[in-house]
C-alpha cells in the first residue's frame, strides 16, 4: 500500500514523519497515534526505512529525530557514511536511512515492511522500494510535489487499483486562525505565497502537484474576490440561479446577484445529494431570499430520465419534473464550457499599481460559499494538455473532477447577464413620460 501526504511548505511534513516513526518505536497513549499502523500493523515492523536527500538528512531529518526520540533510548551509527545510516532503539527497532542519490540496487538489498520517504523520490527508486514490499507492507510519502515528481500523478494520485491513497494539505490547514491545531500565522502564509509564482503556489501553498501545469483560475485571489455577505435588496440586484445535477455526485447550484453597479456577486451555493422533492424545496427556500431572474439547468437534464419515465409510464426529464411537480421553470444552459471559463477568468481579472486598483474585478464571492471557493482554488488543467494550453487556448483540457459548482457559475457568466430594474421601478419610470403623443 502506498500513502501520499502531499503538503504545502511550512506545515511540518518532516516533523509529522518523525513523530509517526517515534510513536511506532515508542508507543504512547497520544490519541493521534492509536490507529492500525501503531497497534494492528499486520507485518513485521521491526525493520524500518527512511529515504531522503542527503542535504535534507543532515539539515532537517537527523535534528528532528534527535529532538523527538527519547534521550538515551536509541543509538545512531554512520556505518562509514557521512550521516547516521542506522538507528537502533531500546525497544528493538532498527531504522536505516537511504539517500536519493544512491543506485536503485542499494534500495533493493533487503526486505522491509514499512518505508518512509521525506520528499518525492525518482521513479527508479520508487520502483526499487516497492519491490522490497513484495511480502506485504507500506510506503508512506511526505512531500511537496514540485518539478520532477510528475510520475506521482499517474502512479499514485490517478491510480485506480485501490493500492494507493493520498491527501492534499494546504498551508491554511496549518493556520492558527483558519486551520485545526495550526501553528502558522495567517500573515506568514500570505508572505510565503507572495514569494512564489502561480505555478509554485500550487505545490508550496495548496499542496497540489505542480505538474498539473497550473490552476485554471490563476486570476483568483481570496483576499480580493472573497467578501463578507451584505444585503441583496430587490432595488439594486437581480439574482440568477444555475443548477448542475448528476446521478453519482452532489447537486451543485449557485445564485449570482447582478448588481446595479454591473458587478457579479455569488451570494449562495447548494451542495449535497437529495431526492427531487427535497432538492426542489431547498432551491425554493433560497430563491425566496432574492428577486429572481433566469433559471439555468445543465442541458443533459432535459434528456429523458428512464427511471422517472418508467415510473410515470411516459417520457419525462428532470427539467420537466422540476417544472410540473415543483414549479421550477429552468431553461437549458449553454454548452460553451471553454467560453464560460474564459469569461469567468476575465471577470476575476484586476490590476493594482502602487497599492491602488487600476482595474477592479467584476466577479466576487460571498465567504458563505466555501465549496465553490475550494473548487476555484484547486481546479487544474490536465497534465497532458500542458504544451497545448500554452499555445492554443481552445484545446485546453480541464481535470474533470471537483468542478460542478464552477460549471454552474460559468453557465451564468457566459450569458453576460445584465441588471434589470424591478417592475415597480419600470412602471414608475414609464409613468413619468406622456406616451399619448406617440
Amino acid at each position: 500500500m502506498v500513502y501520499l501526504m502531499s503538503g504545502a511548505n511550512g506545515i511540518g511534513k518532516t516533523t509529522a514523519l518523525v513523530n509517526v516513526i517515534a510513536n511506532i518505536c515508542y508507543p504512547t497513549d497520544n490519541k493521534y497515534f492509536q490507529g492500525k499502523l501503531f497497534q494492528e500493523y499486520p507485518y513485521d515492523i521491526k525493520n524500518l526505512r527512511i529515504i531522503s536527500g542527503i542535504d535534507t538528512i543532515n539539515s532537517t531529518l537527523i535534528p528532528e529525530l534527535r529532538y523527538w526520540f527519547p534521550k538515551g533510548e536509541y543509538e545512531m551509527d554512520k556505518k562509514g557514511r557521512s550521516y547516521p545510516y542506522e538507528i537502533t532503539t531500546s525497544t528493538g527497532f532498527r531504522i536505516n536511512i537511504l539517500t536519493y542519490d544512491q543506485d536503485p540496487t542499494a534500495h533493493e538489498s533487503s526486505n522491509v515492511s514499512l518505508i518512509f520517504a521525506d520528499e518525492p523520490m525518482p521513479y527508479s527508486l520508487y520502483s526499487a522500494n516497492i519491490s522490497r514490499l513484495r511480502r506485504g507492507g507500506s510506503l508512506i510519502i511526505f512531500a511537496t510535489l514540485l518539478e520532477g515528481s510528475a510520475w506521482i500523478v499517474p502512479e499514485i494520485i490517478e491510480d485506480q487499483s485501490g493500492d494507493t491513497m493520498y491527501t492534499f494539505i494546504e498551508a491554511e490547514d496549518a493556520c492558527i486562525e483558519h486551520g485545526i491545531r495550526g501553528h502558522l500565522e495567517h500573515k506568514q502564509i500570505l508572505k510565503m505565497a507572495e514569494k512564489y509564482s502561480p505555478e509554485e503556489r500550487i505545490a508550496r501553498i495548496f499542496g497540489k502537484p505542480m505538474v498539473y501545469a497550473g490552476l485554471v483560475f490563476k486570476e483568483f485571489n481570496q483576499d480580493i474576490h472573497v467578501i463578507d455577505p451584505f444585503d441583496i435588496n430587490d432595488s439594486d440586484f437581480i439574482v440568477w440561479h444555475s443548477l448542475d445535477t448528476h446521478l453519482s455526485t452532489n447537486e451543485a447550484g449557485v445564485w449570482v446577484a447582478i448588481g446595479r453597479d454591473g458587478n457579479y456577486y455569488v451570494v449562495d451555493e447548494l451542495w449535497g445529494k437529495w431526492g427531487d422533492s427535497e432538492l426542489a424545496g431547498r432551491i425554493k427556500r433560497k430563491n425566496s431570499n432574492y428577486r429572481m431572474g433566469k433559471y439555468l439547468l445543465e442541458p443533459a437534464a432535459f434528456n429523458e430520465d428512464r427511471i422517472k419515465s418508467k415510473e410515470l409510464g411516459r417520457p419525462v426529464s428532470l427539467a420537466e419534473d422540476l417544472k410540473n411537480k415543483h414549479n421550477l421553470n429552468y431553461v437549458a444552459a449553454s454548452k460553451e464550457r471553454h467560453l464560460a471559463v474564459k469569461k469567468t477568468k476575465e471577470a476575476f481579472r484586476y490590476q493594482i499599481v502602487n497599492g491602488e486598483f487600476i482595474k477592479r474585478p467584476k466577479l466576487y464571492i460571498f465567504n458563505t460559499c466555501p465549496n465553490l471557493i475550494m473548487e476555484i482554488k484547486t481546479w487544474m488543467y490536465k497534465p497532458e494538455s500542458k504544451k497545448i494550453l500554452e499555445y492554443k487556448e481552445k484545446y485546453q483540457k480541464f481535470v474533470d473532477k471537483d468542478d460542478h459548482l464552477i460549471e454552474a457559475l460559468g453557465r451564468i457568466i457566459v450569458e453576460d447577464p445584465q441588471f434589470e430594474e424591478p417592475e415597480a421601478v419600470m412602471e414608475q419610470m414609464v409613468g413619468e413620460y406622456d406616451l399619448s403623443v406617440y
